[in-house]
């Protein structure tokens, strides 16, 4: 996705929200090389109230550096 993302559309930044009791998801987004730019506090509405949410992001370049 990020190759399609960096070289086809041309994009500079790609961008993954995971809730933060979303271990599995968050794991996937630090492995992935992903940086953690921060929280979002009260970021997604369910059905037992308001979440807090983590944003990550990869830059173009630090996708070529890897």
């Amino acid at each position: 996705m990020c190759e399609l993302g960096f070289t086809e559309y041309e994009v500079n930044k790609i961008e993954i929200h995971a809730a933060v009791e979303n271990t599995r998801s968050n794991k996937v987004a630090e492995r992935a090389g992903f940086h953690l730019d921060g929280l979002i506090r009260a970021n997604e509405r369910l059905e037992d109230g308001y979440h807090d949410g983590y944003i990550w992001t990869l830059l173009k370049s630090d996708w070529e550096n890897n």
